[in-house]
């Protein structure tokens, strides 16, 4: 990639948040309906651009394009927003459910999807798979707590915890989990010293 392509590129963060700050003005300005359009169709950039990019889409990024884009046709067409308040259950139920699947198959499969990004050993994996299927579990019913309890009267209410909110406890978690980084992660290799 020349230094040309790699200016063009959008940030990552744009990629992965951008759907969400869409999400969120659309919402201030509209409400909830126009804040569902908005954030399928900022998904469906997010995609293009992660494509154009990178020539593959984040595993994440397409599992959220893939739950939020029938469930918002449906809270559009059928004008029931309670298909897009189950969004973030659906997603973190499912992540949970795979994280717990690939670990009764003996696999870590948050391995497979960071582990270019960070060096550990194979326990370390293990036990930040169990850890972030258990933390996924609890996102899951805490969602289902606040569309429940805040909606439709209070639905700005569960809007915050959506965006900002499942994105700043999660950086929480991953910051409780430095310890377990730490402890598990890989030594540096040297490279091999010149012979002379």
């Amino acid at each position: 990639m020349t230094e040309l392509e790699a200016k063009r590129r959008p940030p990552k963060w744009l990629i992965d948040y951008g759907p969400l700050l869409v999400f969120l003005a659309c919402y201030r300005l509209k409400g909830i309906y126009w804040a569902t359009g908005g954030f399928m169709a900022a998904l469906v950039l997010a995609l293009g651009a992660a494509w154009l990019s990178e020539r593959k889409i984040p595993p994440p990024l397409l599992f959220s394009a893939a739950i939020v884009i029938p469930l918002g046709v449906l809270t559009i067409v059928l004008h029931d927003p309670r298909f897009i308040y189950l969004k973030p259950t659906i997603v973190a139920g499912g992540s949970a459910l795979v994280l717990f699947g690939g670990l009764l198959r003996g696999r870590a499969l948050l391995k497979e999807l960071l582990g270019s990004q960070l060096k550990m050993k194979d326990e370390g994996w293990k036990a930040l798979s169990f850890r972030f299927a258990i933390f996924s579990t609890l996102l899951a019913v805490a969602n289902e707590v606040m569309w429940r309890t805040f909606t439709p009267a209070r639905e700005n209410i569960w809007v915050m915890f959506k965006f900002p909110g499942i994105p700043l406890l999660t950086a929480l978690f991953l910051m409780t989990q430095m310890p377990l980084f730490k402890r598990f992660e890989l030594p540096e290799t040297e490279p091999p010293e010149a012979a002379g």
